[in-house]
């Protein structure tokens, strides 16, 4: 079990890593919830210390940490809560919708605005945009190519992990990658974005810890913000920032009369199927 690991390797800890290891045995519910950034802020360490620790116990990354612990705290019954706080669930519809929303909100504080309108520029000038997103982030990944292809960009998505490679050998320095990982660690993801690296293609990464190892291969990066993770971390984890994200590109793409209308003919086409 996590939990047993840390205490076993509790000893041979730097006093950095036994921050993060106190923090993760007083308050383990919380860590399930929270971004990597957001531990090592709480436990004034680094996001490379909490790394470490996750390695000195057996974990291969954060990510894996959280799963980890997870699946050791669902299997032990709830303790009684002595009193809400602001870390607790919310018990009722109005507060998880204000929760929601400042999440939303959290956005701007992480998200550069330099970075959006570099994004829109590489956008415009490109031949062929290429979205890929490995497992849950696939959603967002379609969503966000479906849309553009609605406004006239041309773009290539899809879930199989060879296509995508095979597509950006064959690609042209003109087009560009658009990746989404949240944790930034897929290994799926980091292999696709340094294919396209070596096709000369820019990438445009969306994620949630721009200091990952994702972050140092992209040319641009918007970032999601930390997340209060709600729905938890098992594979529901909510991919609203995501898509806010999304809204954000698809709307300075067609602002200002600066709509690519090219997207005009394909409405027209779609049209004799709609009612």
């Amino acid at each position: 079990m996590v939990l047993d690991n840390i205490r076993t390797c509790y000893k041979d800890m730097t006093d950095a890593e036994k921050r993060v290891a106190d923090y993760i045995l007083s308050s383990p519910s919380s860590v399930v919830r929270m971004s990597m950034n957001r531990l090592s802020e709480a436990s004034e360490t680094s996001d490379a210390t909490v790394m470490r620790m996750c390695k000195l116990v057996g974990e291969t990354g954060f990510h894996q940490l959280k799963i980890s612990l997870a699946m050791e705290l669902s299997a032990e019954p709830e303790a009684p809560r002595a009193s809400e706080g602001p870390d607790e669930e919310p018990n009722d519809i109005v507060e998880f919708l204000r929760r929601t929303d400042e999440g939303i909100l959290s956005i701007s504080k992480t998200l550069d605005s330099d970075a959006v309108h570099q994004a829109i520029g590489m956008l415009r000038d490109a031949r062929t945009v290429f979205v890929f997103g490995w497992g849950n982030s696939s959603v967002v990944a379609a969503d966000l190519a479906h849309r553009l292809a609605r406004c006239g960009v041309n773009t290539f998505t899809t879930e199989s992990t060879e296509y995508v490679l095979r597509s950006l050998v064959i690609a042209d320095p003109r087009d560009i990658l658009i990746v989404f990982t949240h944790t930034g660690q897929s290994t799926v993801s980091l292999e696709t974005m340094r294919v396209a690296r070596e096709q000369g293609i820019k990438v445009v990464l969306i994620t949630n810890d721009p200091t990952s190892e994702a972050g140092s291969l992209a040319d641009c990066i918007l970032c999601t913000g930390d997340q209060d993770e709600l729905l938890g971390d098992f594979g529901i984890t909510s991919h609203l920032h995501e898509l806010v994200i999304n809204d954000l590109i698809l709307y300075f793409l067609t602002d200002r009369g600066t709509s690519i209308n090219s997207g005009h003919r394909s409405e027209e086409v779609i049209s004799h199927w709609k009612l």
